[in-house]
């Protein structure tokens, strides 16, 4: 059990010492990419032969770690940014999360191979693609 824990920890240590992030920066983007993985792990179930996180809770209860992650990602990023200068950052952020939350909810067994390929992996791009969309308006208009 240990072993698992010195990934997230060697990381975290790695994003001080180089990118020097504080500890809530680091939460809601690890949650975050954790949150939109899971689903390629439900995906690839059973052709996988290490053991993951829906193989050892089930599909069902994986879903639900998921939103919990994005979730706890959207809140922390609101607690985070919630002065009025970021705004355009906590929507794009805000946004992203409950679609991908949607996304997961609503994801089938069936034909979810191109699902998970395509749309849950556009949902890591979405905060960005938010911001852009946000500053042309802003530009144009």
């Amino acid at each position: 059990m240990l072993f698992h824990l010195y990934g997230p920890i060697q990381h975290y240590a790695w994003g001080i010492q180089c990118l020097f992030l504080q500890l809530n920066f680091y939460l809601f983007f690890y949650l975050f990419i954790i949150g939109i993985t899971i689903p390629f792990d439900i995906c690839d179930m059973e052709e996988d032969t290490i053991f993951t996180i829906p193989k050892y809770l089930g599909i069902r209860k994986s879903k639900f770690a998921s939103c919990l992650c994005l979730f706890s990602s959207a809140l922390s990023f609101v607690l985070t940014f919630c002065n009025q200068d970021d705004l355009p950052y906590v929507i794009a952020w805000e946004v992203a999360c409950m679609i991908s939350i949607s996304m997961i909810v609503f994801m089938e067994k069936v034909h979810q191979f191109f699902f998970t390929r395509f749309w849950i992996e556009a949902c890591s791009s979405l905060p960005l693609l938010i911001i852009l969309l946000q500053k042309i308006r802003v530009v144009l208009f």
